[in-house]
């Protein structure tokens, strides 16, 4: 049911729903950028995937 809604708050054109976008992008690509780097990095550095994210979304 949140699939749902998410998908349909996300469609549009508006400044807030691009903002929405752009933050869906963003979280996917870290929490993905993270699993792989878990997997399959030889760093054992941790990363605060919040302020990564947030980064990528600042206007």
């Amino acid at each position: 049911m949140e699939w749902i809604w998410l998908l349909h708050y996300l469609k549009g054109n508006s400044l807030q729903k691009l903002l929405g976008q752009v933050a869906l992008a963003a979280t996917i690509y870290w929490i993905w950028a993270a699993r792989n780097e878990a997997m399959y990095g030889d760093t054992n550095t941790r990363r605060p995937l919040f302020m990564l994210i947030t980064k990528d979304v600042e206007l």
